[in-house]
């Protein structure tokens, strides 16, 4: 994930850095024919093992460069598993993803509410700026 925020040296970086093949941006997403994405309702065989790559995230780089950390599925499950735990969240509760997508509490605030059945509730960036409408 990149935030769109970042200064465009940083977005071209990451990009060049990762090898990416694909960004998936706002108007990518809009012109996208959203036909082609309908999918059963089957569970698809599973092809991943634990040990594989889930993601890559870019740190804040404390050389100046941002480096990208690759996170395997196992990590992020048992993170996300042990937040739900010591959280307490259920499939009643809401979780708020406020975190930028570059930032790696954004996959735990998702993640969690994926996991456990919880509504993920996105606030806009008005709202999470403004400390009363966000409470």
């Amino acid at each position: 994930p990149i935030d769109v925020n970042y200064p465009q040296d940083r977005i071209t970086y990451i990009e060049q850095d990762c090898k990416c093949k694909v960004v998936l941006d706002e108007e990518e997403m809009m012109l996208c024919n959203l036909e082609r994405y309908k999918y059963g309702n089957e569970n698809p065989d599973p092809i991943n093992k634990s040990g594989d790559l889930a993601y890559v995230i870019y740190t804040s780089g404390s050389t100046g460069q941002p480096k990208g950390v690759m996170v395997e599925h196992s990590s992020n499950v048992n993170m996300s598993l042990d937040q739900i735990k010591s959280f307490g969240i259920t499939q009643n509760d809401k979780v708020v993803w406020f975190a930028s997508v570059a930032f790696d509490a954004s996959i735990s605030e998702i993640m969690m509410s994926l996991y456990s059945g919880a509504a993920l509730c996105i606030p806009s960036e008005e709202t999470i700026k403004d400390k009363e409408e966000f409470v």
